[in-house]
């Protein structure tokens, strides 16, 4: 995958400004925006019970206190049920935006909206690619559960979060104004 390429800045299409906006067209993109906030807020929840099972690892005792006197093989299920979670809402969210938004732009949006929408379609198809990476980790993980298991799905999460931080902050500054400007309703 062409991750590094196609997440640089340098590359990416920027949106056109769009004559007659008005402050009330960029509420809609300020919604997408809290619906992004709501899927990093669970990442980093996700996250979080990560370094607790990396701090279990090396001591399970305090992982157990620090999750209700559950150990590492519980803790390491609750980690894998939070993550494949995580993964189906950004799956769902990149769904509702294939399927209402996406379309509405193309058709309705100029050649620079139109230009954008194609590379996040295309950026989706990455982090899709990462999230059943993530979800083939976490089923490894579920099955045999060492520290090179769960190392793998540390660095494929982190991987995954670098991308979907870049793909929202890229989608919330280039659509902000589009959607409600373009009438897109989802």
């Amino acid at each position: 995958m062409a991750t590094i390429t196609l997440l640089d800045d340098r590359t990416r299409p920027k949106a056109p400004a769009l004559e007659g906006a008005t402050d009330a067209h960029k509420l809609p993109g300020r919604h997408l925006k809290a619906i992004h906030r709501h899927h990093l807020q669970q990442m980093a929840h996700v996250q979080s019970v990560m370094d607790l099972v990396a701090a279990g690892a090396a001591n399970p005792q305090a992982l157990g206190k620090a999750i209700g006197s559950l150990d590492l093989k519980q803790s390491m299920r609750m980690f894998g049920n939070l993550c494949g979670q995580e993964c189906k809402m950004l799956t769902a969210h990149h769904d509702i935006e294939s399927a209402y938004l996406f379309p509405v732009l193309q058709q309705r949006g100029n050649g620079g909206i139109r230009k954008v929408v194609e590379r996040l379609v295309a950026e989706h198809a990455i982090i899709h690619y990462y999230l059943s990476e993530l979800e083939n980790a976490v089923a490894k993980l579920m099955n045999v559960q060492n520290a090179h298991t769960f190392a793998d799905v540390q660095k494929t999460f982190l991987a995954l979060e670098s991308i979907i931080k870049s793909h929202f902050r890229y989608e919330e500054t280039e659509l902000e104004t589009a959607i409600g400007f373009y009438g897109v309703e989802f």
